[in-house]
This record gives C-alpha cells, structure tokens and sequence, in this order.
C-alpha cells in the first residue's frame, strides 16, 4: 500500500482492496475524500479526489512505525502537504489502522488531526462529513 501511495498508482491501489471493505476517514464535509465507503473499488476514487488538492510534488508521508498483529495492522506516522489553491503547508501525525483478509485489505480507518486539516483549507468550522451512525460497527462501544 505504501509503495503505491508513493507512485501514486491508483490500479495497484484498487487491487489491494477486498470487494467490500470498512473503510472511515473522517473530517469537513467539505473535504469530498471524507467519509464512508463500503466497496474497495472506491478506494482508489478517494485518493483520484484528494490529491488533485495538494500541489504535486509537495506532499509528503513519514512513517514512523508499522505493527502488525494478526489481520491488524497500524502505520504511525505523519502527512505533510501543501495546498494547491491557497499555498498553505501543514503537518499532521497520521494513524492508519488496516486489517488484512486473505491478502486483501477489508478495513481502513485514518485517525489524523481534522480540525488541523479543515484550518489548512481556510474552511469554517464546517460540518462533518460523517454522522455518529457513519462510524464502523468495529469502532463502536457497547453490545
């Protein structure tokens, strides 16, 4: 997955995910790539929308540690970025937990600072993009 983020390379991207999948990115529902999606054929879309946002060649990822346990896996690093309509950079730690099935990645959730994000794009406090139903059923509290 990594390496095609690096190469931006949206095919591969699409082959590493199952049919269907769990997959959460919150933040400002004017951000377009945040949210819910349930198929793995829109993983791609979401990295097609999203970049296009940032200047090309100005963004960035370190990461900082990989853990693996069973299906889980969590990458712990940072995004930086700079956008393309107003020239702002910033920063933000990252946390991206992945669980793998049969090969396939069957679940994304990105934990990263979306206030940081929505005030990097100049957007108003603005709604979120998910409601508290939107949330994965893995990510939530009780029975």
């Amino acid at each position: 997955l990594l390496e095609c983020l690096n190469g931006q390379d949206l095919d591969g991207i699409r082959d590493l995910f199952s049919d269907r999948v769990e997959w959460f990115v919150p933040g400002s529902s004017e951000l377009p790539w945040a949210g819910q999606r349930k198929l793995g054929s829109q993983a791609s879309d979401f990295f097609a929308v999203m970049w296009p946002y940032y200047v090309e060649g100005k963004s960035s990822a370190s990461v900082n540690d990989v853990l693996a346990d069973g299906e889980n896996v969590m990458i712990v690093g940072t995004f930086s970025h700079v956008i393309k309509r107003n020239n702002k950079s910033f920063t933000t730690p990252v946390a991206l937990h992945l669980k793998v099935h049969d090969g396939k990645i069957t679940h994304l959730q990105l934990y990263e600072d979306t206030l940081l994000n929505s005030q990097a794009f100049d957007f108003s406090a603005g709604a979120p993009a998910v409601r508290p139903g939107d949330v994965p059923k893995s990510l939530q509290s009780g029975p």
